[in-house]
């Protein structure tokens, strides 16, 4: 999903008739690198997200019967964001992160 938006914000730029500098100039300003420290906040904050997470989806999966379709569709909610959390977290590994200032 994020390539789809960074295709249409380039697909946009492109279309004001921006010369090929201008246009990757015009990408540098509008990303940043994270520091080291916002790094850190922002890993500690998706742990204690995905930590929240697994445990109501631990709470969960205890059940033997999921007899609702509520409960069923709780818990695939769960799983996708215990997913994303999981990506999240890996995408902070990297020794760089740049974030875009667009959205």
């Amino acid at each position: 999903m994020e390539k789809e938006y960074q295709s249409i914000r380039e697909s946009q730029l492109r279309s004001k008739d921006m010369t090929h500098t201008q246009y990757i100039i015009n990408l540098k300003i509008h990303r940043r690198t994270l520091s080291e420290e916002e790094l850190n906040l922002l890993r500690e904050g998706l742990h204690k997200q995905l930590k929240l997470v697994e445990k109501e989806y631990n709470y969960m999966s205890h059940k033997t019967i999921i007899d609702t379709l509520v409960e069923k569709r709780k818990k695939e909610n769960l799983e996708k964001r215990i997913h994303n959390l999981e990506k999240d977290l890996q995408k902070l590994d990297k020794k760089i992160v740049k974030v875009d200032l667009t959205k």
